[in-house]
């Protein structure tokens, strides 16, 4: 049974992944900025931990929902296309008959 081949283009899933990664990296360089920015603010930087770490964790769990539906997603689609294939009716494979001892060898 052959393969049919995989698509080149980029899962919507992937895309959507690459936009939280982004906005991840905003987010974690917005909360430094804000909070290192402000009046009396620790200059070591120790302060900014804890919302740029609000940040990595939230963007995390964007991340880990984002894939989770999307393998759901491709489950249901490969589920759906093998019960397709397995629709279809098949011609009943030719009898070939009996092969003699030469053909065999």
């Amino acid at each position: 049974m052959a393969r049919e081949p995989a698509s080149t283009s980029r899962p919507k899933g992937s895309k959507l992944n690459l936009l939280i990664v982004a906005l991840m990296f905003a987010g974690v360089i917005g909360a430094v900025v804000l909070v290192n920015g402000r009046e009396g603010a620790d200059p070591s930087g120790k302060d900014a931990l804890a919302p740029a770490l609000a940040v990595v964790v939230v963007g995390m769990l964007a991340l880990m929902v984002n894939n989770a539906r999307w393998v759901r997603r491709a489950e249901r689609a490969d589920l759906e296309a093998a019960a397709g294939r397995a629709a279809t009716l098949r011609d009943p494979a030719a009898d070939p008959g009996r092969a003699s001892a030469e053909e065999v060898q």
